[in-house]
C-alpha cells in the first residue's frame, strides 16, 4: 500500500505527463532538440533530485516515490520510454550473460 505522500508525488507526476509531455511527444520526435521547457517544469515540481537528501537541497523521497514519477512519465511516452529501457538493458550485460 502506498503512503499519502507517495500517493501525492505519483498524482503529480501523472498530471504533469499528461498535460505537459504527452500532447508535444509527435512534436518532439520531430524535431530533435531538448525539451528544456519540460526540464525546467520537472525542476520547479520537484521532480529532479528527488532522492537528494533535503539538506543538499533535494526533496528527499524514497525510491518507491521516485519509480512512481518514473513511471508515469514513462507512462505518457510509452514508444520513448520502452525504447530506452530496453536499449539500457541490452547495453548493460556482458555478451557471455545475453542469451
Amino acid at each position: 500500500m502506498l503512503s499519502e505522500g507517495q500517493c501525492q508525488i505519483r498524482d503529480m507526476a501523472r498530471r504533469f505527463a499528461q498535460r505537459e509531455l504527452a500532447p508535444t511527444v509527435a512534436e518532439r520526435d520531430r524535431t530533435p532538440r531538448f525539451p528544456r521547457e519540460a526540464f525546467a517544469r520537472m525542476g520547479e515540481l520537484g521532480m529532479l533530485g528527488m532522492t537528494v537528501p533535503a539538506e543538499f537541497d533535494g526533496a528527499d523521497a524514497d525510491y518507491v516515490s521516485y519509480a512512481l514519477a518514473i513511471m508515469e512519465i514513462a507512462a505518457a511516452l510509452p514508444d520513448r520510454a520502452g525504447r530506452g529501457i530496453g536499449r539500457r538493458r541490452h547495453h548493460d550485460t556482458r555478451p557471455e550473460d545475453r542469451q
